[in-house]
């Protein structure tokens, strides 16, 4: 590698980092919207609470096949469905988003992050023909814009014209797509498109100065370097986990000094698979000897490239069933930390980072993330804090007391 080109090509990234769009843009959504709730009372007003609402109920009806309704609206938030209980919240359940016009209704569970809890849907149809006969319909906005699916049976027959799926882009696209007179909302609906792909998608959008630094790479003056730098890839990303891990696995035995916590990487479709977060369900897991090797603490990416990181904690060996144990505890992470987290076979229970409120670290293929791996800046203190945050909550109720059992043990 020749000296001297290496110094010029540091010259030149500087100077487009330094440069005044190499900052990050500044965004209300990922100050203040870090929760499903939140983000259900801003479409709440964003439909019908400031001047141009009409311009955007009426793009959202386009997009869910209700052209003939009037575009005025009432809208209420966590609507209560009075005769539906929930043991598990200890309390009725609620709709996200009632939008009342003059003659029906529409529904809108707000689905960001979280799954479909247990017959939701199939509950809010029944009070919404409760109260309105067949004038309504049921949104349920997803970032896939699925149709849910975890039904009573028959229900998505009988009710299969009023339930509509929609895709979170395809709406904060169309409503981007506006031209609103007022230049704020402007901004605000081309901010919201953007937290809608980095933060509920996942994804990256390239920014002009991101495109500057990867036509840099490929000048012919820097080609040989590039082609150098990609040959130590795999062996430089492997070495950021392990020492990410050893950092973590610090921030752990400062915390819990007898505790005896070690770190690992895993994939546990590809055993063989590098040390990266290229491939689904890689993670970097932790555990203890209290444990007992039935558990672990971690991060784990549960789609290509790092797009949703999941964190929680999980089964380590064969899948386990859900036992009350197991769902009591995973109840009351989920009202600590105000999520609805998912407790499986493979999972006592998570939940996407993004949805803990740690967007940030949503993506960890994102060059901002990199840099802290990298660096051990920021990224340890904060992921060590919210492992931390969770094992003081649990306390030992893990730590081989057999209050919740093994498979083997079922």
């Amino acid at each position: 590698m020749e000296a001297a080109t290496a110094l010029r090509l540091i010259e030149r990234l500087n100077s487009i980092r330094m440069s005044e769009d190499a900052h990050p843009r500044i965004s209300i959504f990922k100050a203040l919207l870090p929760g499903e709730n939140a983000l259900s009372r801003m479409l709440a007003y964003l439909l019908t609470g400031h001047a141009e609402s009409d311009k955007c109920l009426k793009c959202f009806l386009k997009l869910v096949g209700s052209h003939e309704v009037s575009a005025r609206a009432q809208a209420q938030t966590e609507y209560p469905c009075r005769e539906i209980w929930d043991p598990k919240i200890g309390g009725v359940r609620r709709i996200d988003i009632v939008l009342r016009f003059d003659n029906q209704v529409i529904a809108i569970e707000n689905k960001p992050w979280a799954g479909e809890q247990e017959l939701q849907c199939s509950d809010y149809a029944r009070e919404l023909t409760r109260n309105w006969g067949n004038r309504w319909k049921l949104v349920f906005l997803t970032q896939d814009g699925r149709s849910p699916i975890n039904m009573r049976e028959g229900d998505d027959v009988l009710y299969s014209d009023r339930l509509i799926g929609l895709r979170y882009d395809d709406l904060s696209q169309a409503m981007s797509d506006l031209r609103p007179a007022d230049g704020y909302l402007s901004l605000f609906l081309s901010d919201f498109h953007r937290f809608v792909i980095e933060n509920i998608n996942g994804e990256r959008l390239v920014s002009s100065n991101d495109k500057r630094i990867i036509d840099l790479f490929f000048e012919e003056e820097f080609l040989p370097l590039t082609a150098e730098f990609l040959s130590y890839s795999e062996g430089v990303t492997g070495k950021m986990i392990s020492r990410l891990i050893s950092k973590l696995e610090q921030e752990l035995a400062e915390k819990y000094p007898e505790a005896q916590w070690v770190g690992s990487f895993r994939n546990d479709v590809d055993r063989r698979a590098p040390q990266n977060f290229d491939r689904s369900y890689s993670g970097i897991y932790f555990t203890k000897p209290a444990w007992q090797g039935r558990y672990s603490i971690g991060f784990e990416n549960q789609s290509p490239h790092g797009k949703h990181v999941w964190f929680g904690l999980k089964y380590v060996g064969k899948p386990h069933p859900a036992t009350p144990d197991i769902l009591q505890l995973a109840t009351d992470l989920n009202n600590h930390f105000q999520v609805e987290g998912k407790s499986n076979q493979y999972w006592l229970w998570g939940a996407y980072l993004a949805e803990l409120g740690y967007n940030e670290y949503s993506s960890w293929s994102d060059p901002d993330v990199v840099r802290q791996m990298t660096t051990l800046q920021q990224m340890p203190s904060r992921l060590g804090g919210l492992m931390i945050s969770v094992l003081d909550f649990i306390g030992d109720r893990l730590d081989g007391k057999g209050e919740i059992p093994s498979a083997s043990e079922t």
